[in-house]
Order: structure tokens, then C-alpha cells, then sequence
């Protein structure tokens, strides 16, 4: 592989590391405006998909799919360098673009908060009553077991 190969696969590996950090900023912005607290882990989850889908594919369309230190570390850059570059700036504008969405799906967003509350509301009771018949049924299993020792 000749220095001018290398050298652009270290660049297809900043820019994938720019694309990476703006798709944590996204997920960010997705769960501060949406307060997604409950389904914080599967945002998470989303973004790391994500940036394993971007990196190896940044690898493999690049490099061959061949792991080279350089194209970790210019990965790695290039993350670093859109949050020292741009991030704040991009944050911002995504959370304005997410808050004028909301303003205009407002009236089909709040219907399915509404019903995925309701859901995880009866959820909740089905798991209440669900242990509420365990408990019970492992007193008569106890009672059963003493009676015939």
C-alpha cells in the first residue's frame, strides 16, 4: 500500500469521525428535546450502531477492510476535531430544526406519548399482578411441601 493509499484512508477516516460526531450531536439533541429519559439506552445503543457502521464501512470501502493504527487515529481526530470545530454550533441548529418539527408533528407526537404512557402504565400493573401471583403461589407451594414432609 503506497503513502498516497494510506494517506486517503486517513482522510475517509477524519471525515468518518466528523460524521460520527455529528450523529452523537443528533442523538443528543433527540433526547434533550424529546426527553427521552426511559429510551435514553436505546438512543445510546443507535448511536453506537451507528458509529460501528460508519467506521467499518469507512474501513472497508477505504482500506480493504485491513485495521491500520492510522486509520484508528484519524478516526479519532476527526471526532475530536468536529467537537473542538463545530459542534456547538451544530447542536444548536439541530435542536431548533427538532423543536420546529415538534411544533409542526406536535399534534401526532402528543397522541403517542399519550399512548405510550397508557401502555406503560398497564405494563407496570400487568408486572404488579404477575408478582403479586407468584407471591402467592409460592406460599401454597411452601404450604403443600410442609403438610407432606
Amino acid at each position: 500500500m503506497s503513502i498516497r493509499e494510506q494517506f486517503v484512508i486517513f482522510a475517509y477516516c477524519v471525515f468518518a469521525g466528523f460524521v460520527c460526531g455529528f450523529i452523537y450531536d443528533l442523538c443528543r439533541a433527540f433526547k434533550s428535546e424529546l426527553r427521552l429519559k426511559r429510551m435514553g439506552a436505546l438512543v445510546d445503543l443507535t448511536f453506537w450502531s451507528a458509529v460501528l457502521c460508519v467506521f467499518f464501512a469507512t474501513l472497508f470501502k477505504s482500506g480493504s477492510g485491513q485495521m491500520r493504527g492510522f486509520a484508528i487515529i484519524g478516526f479519532m481526530l476527526g471526532f475530536i476535531g468536529y467537537f473542538f470545530a463545530i459542534s456547538r454550533e451544530a447542536s444548536n441548529v439541530l435542536r431548533t430544526v427538532i423543536r420546529f418539527f415538534i411544533k409542526i408533528f406536535g399534534c401526532f407526537i402528543y397522541p403517542l406519548k399519550r399512548i405510550y404512557g397508557v401502555i406503560s402504565k398497564a405494563m407496570s400493573e400487568f408486572v404488579k399482578i404477575v408478582q403479586y401471583i407468584q407471591k402467592k403461589a409460592e406460599k401454597i407451594v411452601r404450604k403443600r411441601l410442609e403438610k407432606s414432609q
